[in-house]
């Protein structure tokens, strides 16, 4: 593919270009050059490293920015494999000490699964979002709320609200994990269809480990139907053991371009 094309990178953790941990992308693009046009609302991450380990630390952020002072009497299966020392998770993000903000799609997977009380610690990276779409399989899924927010002409999407119904419904853990699936794939697709409008471009590429996640990916891939050309990984990994690749593709292109 030599024209531009919207790139949707879903991935865990990415250092971006103002700073902040990237993994939410969407990303008009070719081999020589790129523009970031929206992304995943951006989230401190408590604890950093420690956040990515524990994701029990977003998930207590997120019932904090959701219900403050009253967080703690909200029903909600977190409350099952959280440790006791959760509130200075919540304060050094307040604070923004040692709290990057991220808007990395892996990120919210672990936020969900802990929040379902599925995976609160992790033992192997991804591993609370593999038993969350595992968990996910056996259940019917319903498209949640989630905002579309603009600000200088880059779109963000703000899944606040989404976490709020998982929280407060009554469905069955499974029905709540695959409405987050359904859900994220919504959205995605939403965004990729407002950028295509925008710029003109009907190739849509995605890449990032997250699109690992079968329920995701096929999500996806069926909303995308009839009105675009979508590209995904075939032989080169998805996740990380592409990005060396990667890398190479764009030194060559820039090489070339001289």
């Amino acid at each position: 593919i030599s024209e531009k094309v919207i790139g949707i990178a879903l991935d865990g953790t990415g250092y971006g270009a103002d700073g902040h941990l990237w993994g939410g992308e969407f990303l008009l693009c070719d081999c020589t050059s790129y523009e970031r046009l929206a992304h995943f609302a951006y989230l401190p991450l408590p604890g950093a490293s420690a956040g990515i380990k524990e994701p029990w630390r977003m998930a207590a952020y997120i019932m904090h920015l959701l219900y403050g002072g009253q967080m703690r009497k909200m029903e909600c299966d977190l409350w099952k494999i959280i440790p006791d020392n959760w509130p200075l998770a919540v304060q050094i993000a307040e604070a923004g000490l040692n709290s990057p903000l991220t808007s990395s799609a892996g990120r919210l997977f672990d936020a969900a699964a802990a929040i379902l009380g599925i995976r609160g610690k992790i033992n192997y990276e991804g591993q609370a979002a593999v038993e969350l779409e595992q968990v996910a399989a056996s259940g019917q899924g319903k498209i949640l709320p989630y905002k579309i927010q603009q600000r200088q002409g880059m779109r963000s999407i703000n899944f606040l609200p989404m976490f709020k119904n998982l929280i407060e419904n009554s469905d069955t853990l499974a029905d709540k994990a695959a409405s987050f699936h359904l859900t994220i794939a919504a959205a995605v697709v939403q965004i990729a269809q407002l950028l295509s409008r925008q710029t003109g471009v009907k190739k849509i590429v995605l890449s990032g480990g997250v699109f690992q996640n079968l329920i995701l990916l096929k999500n996806v891939l069926t909303m995308l139907e009839g009105g675009f050309s979508v590209y995904i990984n075939r032989k080169v990994p998805v996740n990380d053991g592409g990005l060396a690749f990667g890398q190479a593709a764009v030194a060559c292109a820039l090489i070339n371009e001289k």
